[in-house]
């Protein structure tokens, strides 16, 4: 199932759009709120649908990672993508090629992205080495 999102352009044209996207339960939402200055919520709450926090300078479209909720797509330009997975959780790191295939067949190319692993704090659960990173092709 494949939801849309129409959002009426206003003065938002003039902020950096960021797309954060992942599989569920890797710490998207809680990234963004960090980003905008927000304290960490240590209570997880399913991101349903796209999410979209602004701030001073970005729009960020916080992308559900469950499957259970079908993926979606936004009909607005994005200038960024971040793909995030779980340091904690090898399959998260498997998925960021399914995750980047998604995004170049549904949002077109986007000309900056980058690739972020969290919970790094949580050292002694680290599943995805720095080994796994240098030898992947993402």
């Amino acid at each position: 199932m494949i939801y849309f999102l129409f959002i009426k352009h206003t003065k938002m044209e003039t902020k950096h759009r960021i797309l954060v996207i992942g599989d569920g339960g890797v710490g998207k939402t809680a990234y963004i709120r960090k980003q905008m200055g927000k304290p960490f919520i240590k209570k997880y709450y399913e991101t349903k649908c796209i999410n979209i926090y602004e701030d001073d300078d970005c729009i960020w479209y916080d992308f559900p990672g469950q499957e259970k909720y079908g993926l979606h797509t936004i009909h607005l330009p994005i200038d960024s993508v971040i793909y995030m997975y779980d340091v904690t959780n090898k399959l998260s790191f498997d998925n960021i090629s399914f995750w980047k295939k998604y995004v170049k067949e549904h949002f077109g190319i986007i000309p900056s992205s980058i690739t972020i692993g969290n919970k790094i704090d949580l050292h002694k659960y680290i599943k995805v080495k720095n080994y796994d990173v240098k030898n992947s092709n993402i």
